[in-house]
């Protein structure tokens, strides 16, 4: 690398940079599934589109209801069993989107099983965070 030109050494860097930034984009389920759909023109994320399944937005209210007070109780051990929960909901929703993508499947109801693993990833992300404070 020393002996390279500058515009090499650009180029290498610029070169790094794109790898780094696929990788990111293909590293998870949720990045993956977020990139494909933004591929096809459809932004899973888009905040003006706020239309979600009444059944998932109450099944949300109820876990974060759920985490709460398993929270407030200091329940090292329904934190277990929440997070075993949780995690299978990730799975389920992780094959779900292959196989939609896989039998090319409307992208809307993709969409809408990306945007509920967002709501898995994150609330797995915090019961993880509270399990790493109670121990």
């Amino acid at each position: 690398m020393l002996t390279k030109s500058e515009s090499e050494k650009l180029q290498a860097l610029q070169n790094t940079s794109l790898l780094n930034t696929a990788f990111t984009s293909l590293k998870t389920p949720l990045n993956r599934a977020s990139y494909l759909l933004k591929m096809q023109g459809l932004d899973p994320f888009d905040e003006r589109d706020t239309v979600m399944n009444h059944d998932f937005l109450i099944s949300q209210i109820d876990l974060r209801e759920e985490l709460e007070v398993i929270e407030e109780d200091r329940d090292s051990l329904g934190l277990e069993g929440f997070l075993e929960r949780v995690d299978l909901h990730i799975e389920e929703n992780t094959e779900s989107i292959y196989k939609a993508f896989e039998l090319k499947s409307d992208l809307m109801d993709i969409k809408m099983n990306v945007r509920e693993l967002k709501f898995y990833d994150q609330l797995y992300k915090e019961a993880n965070k509270l399990m790493d404070e109670l121990l």
